[in-house]
């Protein structure tokens, strides 16, 4: 509605004001000029005098901002890419055949409330046949009056001015209105023309040319993106350098980012456990950002969000991963997500891992993108951890056992080599101890 008002005051400048300094105007030599020129410049021998000319004028302004001027752009396929059809205004489907009752009678309205010390219904929202009537009336009004003829040619919206407040807040409706963008009422239009700083326009304006200007190296690719473009920072006043403008190096990609990093997305989950509303839920729209998901498994959609969306697979947000149609989610399955209200498209690649290895002081039990490596670090630490504690305990089971046995040193043999003659003394001397043991018996 801010661009509407906007356009509104334009008009109000284009009508009442220096014609020149209008957005709206353009050059009558211009061949392919817009249709309301014509109809918005007056002749210079217009009778302002004469009330029934007025009222043809005004009604041709109407007609050529609001019906033949869209009428012109629509067969041009100037809104072709719009959300909805712009409707042009028909003034006679609005108001019927008799526009000069119909603005005597709203004349007379106002002029009643204006002599009671009343104002208008500034809170309500007028019809749509009420801002015809009204912006008609307020043309009519300005130029037949002599103390605003004076100033014809130099007006310069003021919201204080009653009848220039009354004319925006019409042109701005009907200017909605045939947009498709809800109306608001006088006091809302008030409130908002009064907020309206031409400073943040004037700066928008060089912000945006900033940005055709880093396009145009982008296109050129003289250079890689990173070196080519800089962030730009507007400062609020001159820094010590006397510049307002500070431009900064551009911030390296985050590998952790989902959207922009990477089309496919791997995720880590226990599919035998979550169900399709925790998926919806806490992955693609707390995670990933996603506002209306369409989910589809291969050629098969298995949910999905919107306008003219298949309720009836509502029915999956309660099925576990691996229970879903289309043979469900299970270990490396590939999921297709698309969100149409913001144009998101990307793939999920699923590997399932047991709740377990999440650990039990995790607030997530999934793992997206980098969280995934880094999970299987801190798994792979936890099994050497492990197995580091089991080792150990084998080791004290051993020391345990060798405190039954006393471990004695090895002695040393020594081996001598005898003659041949002790030996036969030997053999003697052991023969003779036989014999005395049998004697003995």
């Amino acid at each position: 509605m801010v661009h509407c008002i906007v356009w509104a005051k334009e008009c109000y400048k284009l009508l009442f004001g220096k014609m020149e300094d209008s957005m709206l105007w353009e050059d009558p030599t211009n061949e392919d000029k817009s249709v309301f020129m014509d109809l918005c410049t007056r002749s210079p021998d217009m009778n302002l005098d004469d009330v029934t000319k007025l009222q043809e004028y005004a009604c041709g302004v109407f007609r050529g901002l609001f019906d033949f001027e869209i009428k012109k752009r629509l067969e041009m396929k100037t809104y072709k890419a719009a959300a909805k059809r712009p409707q042009p205004l028909v003034l006679e489907e609005i108001v019927g055949s008799n526009i000069v009752k119909a603005i005597s009678l709203n004349d007379e309205a106002v002029k009643k409330q204006t002599d009671n010390g009343k104002i208008w219904n500034d809170r309500d929202v007028w019809s749509v046949s009420e801002c015809v009537t009204r912006f008609v009336s307020c043309i009519v009004r300005t130029l037949s009056s002599e103390q605003s003829r004076a100033n014809l040619g130099s007006y310069e919206f003021d919201k204080d001015d009653a009848t220039a407040m009354e004319f925006v807040t019409a042109a701005a409706n009907l200017r909605a209105s045939v947009f498709s963008i809800a109306m608001e009422s006088l006091y809302s239009c008030k409130g908002i023309a009064g907020n309206i700083i031409p400073a943040i326009a004037t700066t928008n304006a060089i912000v945006a040319g900033f940005q055709v200007l880093k396009a145009f190296r982008i296109l050129e690719a003289a250079k890689p993106v990173g070196e080519a473009c800089k962030y730009t920072h507007c400062n609020r006043s001159w820094n010590a350098r006397g510049e307002l403008l500070q431009p900064s190096a551009l911030a390296k990609p985050n590998p952790q980012c989902y959207v922009c990093s990477k089309h496919t997305v791997e995720l880590a989950v226990d599919t035998n456990r979550m169900l399709l509303r925790g998926l919806v839920e806490l992955v693609l729209k707390k995670k990933l950002g996603v506002n209306e998901p369409t989910i589809s498994i291969g050629p098969n959609t298995i949910y999905e969000e919107g306008e003219d969306a298949e309720t009836s697979l509502a029915v999956n947000l309660e099925k576990k991963l691996v229970d879903l149609p289309g043979k469900g989610i299970r270990h490396d399955t590939t999921v297709s997500i698309e969100d149409f209200s913001q144009d998101f498209r990307c793939n999920i690649r699923v590997f399932h891992r047991d709740e377990e290895e999440f650990g039990e002081e995790a607030t997530e039990l999934f793992a997206l993108g980098g969280d995934i490596a880094k999970l299987a670090a801190d798994l792979k630490v936890e099994e050497e951890k492990q197995a580091a504690l089991k080792e150990a305990a084998v080791s004290a089971q051993d020391d345990d056992d060798d405190d039954y046995f006393e471990e004695v040193e090895p002695m040393d043999v020594l081996v001598h080599k005898r003659s041949r003659d002790t030996t036969e003394d030997d053999a003697t001397s052991s023969k003779k101890a036989k014999s005395d043991v049998v004697d003995l018996l």
